[in-house]
């Protein structure tokens, strides 16, 4: 998804287009069309698999939210559900402290989720927590999640 050369989603912006292609350029196929769903990937590779944003239950009532961010220092993504919008945005502060800003609409809630070692704590709008099997539970509204890591 990095990738800047012709055959890539990057090069369908530098070309002008606002909406995936048919092809990946116009070299590669002159009659394109400018609307084609395959190229969306990235529309749910990201929210899916770096964010982990998926309903857990029909319509989203329930969503799961279960980051990767590897080597990221900042993310921040919108998600368009059914009951409204999930918003959230990463920073990486340190190799200690991570910050994950999350808000639920609110007739949703959500599952935060991390896999859970002795070396990592939680803390949820300020407050200490311990994830119940790996999950935070998030009700409607803003919310920030820290996350520490202690190393011994």
């Amino acid at each position: 998804m990095t990738d800047t050369s012709d055959r890539s989603w990057y090069n369908m912006i530098r070309i002008g287009s606002t909406i995936t292609l048919e092809a990946w350029d116009n070299k590669y196929k002159n009659n394109l069309d400018w609307n084609h769903a395959w190229g969306a990937v990235p529309a749910n590779a990201i929210p899916r698999g770096l964010w982990g944003i998926q309903p857990k239950t029909p319509g989203f009532g329930i969503a799961t939210i279960k980051p990767q961010m590897g080597s990221l220092k900042d993310s921040s993504i919108e998600v368009p559900t059914i009951r409204g919008t999930i918003k959230a945005a990463y920073s990486y502060k340190t190799k200690k402290l991570q910050v994950y800003t999350i808000e639920i609409p609110a007739n949703m809630v959500a599952e935060f989720e991390i896999t859970p070692s002795q070396d990592k704590k939680l803390m949820l709008n300020g407050k200490k927590v311990v994830p119940d099997f790996g999950t935070v539970r998030l009700e409607p509204g803003k919310h920030k999640v820290k996350l520490v890591i202690n190393s011994f």
